[in-house]
């Protein structure tokens, strides 16, 4: 998942990245001109399995390389939508999609740099 660059405003706000790779922002952020793009999962398996998709429950930390400073991901959504045996693997694979909402404090916040942080997503076969 990558929401690409961005510039928090005075009063930070949020950018959502869908499972379709499409950006919207809410509040006063900037998308810079970087790349943003979906999660991807290439699932595998039997012809017509079905498999679950179990996405983060609780909001994700992002932290700052060189400062302690953090931004939240949360509101986790995919392509196929999460759930018990919502996954159909035709012809033995199935793209899972997945794309969250970065929440983005003010510059003073969320000062300009790299973040990063680890999620988990957990694929079982029915």
């Amino acid at each position: 998942l990558n929401v690409g660059s961005c510039a928090p405003g005075p009063q930070g706000g949020e950018l959502m990245v869908s499972p379709a790779n499409t950006m919207s922002v809410m509040g006063s952020v900037w998308p810079g001109s970087g790349t943003h793009n979906a999660a991807s999962f290439y699932v595998s398996g039997d012809v017509d399995a079905t498999f679950s998709i179990h996405l983060p429950s609780e909001p994700v930390i992002l932290t700052h390389i060189s400062s302690a400073r953090t931004m939240m991901v949360e509101d986790w959504v995919s392509i196929p939508s999460a759930g018990y045996g919502s996954g159909l693997l035709q012809n033995g694979f199935q793209v899972v999609y997945v794309g969250a909402t970065l929440v983005v404090g003010t510059l003073t916040d969320n000062p300009v740099g790299i973040y990063t942080g680890t999620f988990n997503i957990t694929f079982d076969f029915n």
